[in-house]
């Protein structure tokens, strides 16, 4: 076929005149379904699909300007019918291509609100110092620290550092600044815990890594009772993610305030 001919062929079957008021219409479509979902508040995926429903639908009306658009030849062809089985299969295929990316981003592999982990704010909790007349109660200083740093430790939104990281700075600690500089931490928390006479007392601050400055101090002085230093410690972990700005779930929160016995002589063995 020559060029002359396709051109008359073209001109025949208005193909242009067909393409430009298709395109006209369809964008008339497309902003007026975006400005509906916008105004209702629909799911974003039906712009989506009205937009690939016109995209497709695009050739489909070039396959019947050219068989229909010549006066005389109104039949429905085999090619024709061949071809925009195929474009109506493509976009089907699409679509359900686009369904199934939604049902990817709506199912709740992972909660939402939880930040990548390079962007958590990073903290580390030192050993508390033991304060307690008894030398012998030295384990109750321990056994709160590895509390506070397993609540911390199950907020989704904190990074905290291991114990194990930690513990070599239970004696001659250098300067908070070096402490987070080589524990890659944002934030440091430190305290120390005591009892005597039926009473537990602890102090606790958290502090700036790189400047040294205090954000937070909380002393805590109760009757010494498994439901006073579940509170205290909870209070402690609340504290902090309030002070960091990050959120904590109603899971976690719960779990950080769950009693686990209500037998001082069990949490004292268990600490």
């Amino acid at each position: 076929m020559s060029e002359q001919s396709l051109l008359q062929r073209l001109k025949e079957r208005k193909l242009v005149q067909w393409a430009v008021a298709y395109l006209a219409g369809a964008w008339v479509l497309v902003e007026a379904t975006a400005h509906v979902v916008g105004l209702f508040q629909w799911p974003i995926v039906v712009t989506e699909v009205v937009t690939i429903l016109a995209f497709f639908g695009f050739f489909v009306v070039l396959v019947i300007a050219w068989y229909h658009g010549e006066q005389g030849r109104q039949w429905v062809s085999g090619p024709e019918l061949l071809i925009i089985a195929l474009l109506l299969l493509i976009s089907g295929g699409v679509l359900s291509m686009l369904g199934d990316g939604e049902d990817a981003l709506e199912a709740p592999a992972t909660p939402a609100f939880v930040p990548a982990e390079s962007e958590k704010p990073a903290i580390a909790v030192l050993p508390f110092d033991n304060f307690s007349p008894n030398p012998d109660d030295a384990y109750f200083a321990d056994g709160i620290h590895d509390e506070i740093l397993s609540k911390l430790s199950g907020i989704s939104s904190l990074r905290v550092t291991s114990r194990s990281s930690v513990e070599q700075y239970r004696e001659g600690r250098p300067p908070i600044p070096q402490i987070a500089a080589t524990l890659d931490v944002e934030y440091v928390l430190e305290g120390s815990a005591r009892i005597a006479g039926g009473t537990v007392r602890m102090i606790v601050q958290l502090i700036q890594g790189q400047t040294d400055e205090h954000l937070w101090a909380g002393e805590f002085d109760r009757e010494y009772s498994v439901e006073n230093l579940i509170d205290i410690q909870s209070g402690i972990a609340q504290e902090v993610t309030s002070q960091l700005a990050v959120r904590i779930t109603p899971e976690e929160e719960d779990r950080i305030e769950a009693l686990p016995t209500e037998s001082l002589d069990a949490y004292e063995a268990y600490l």
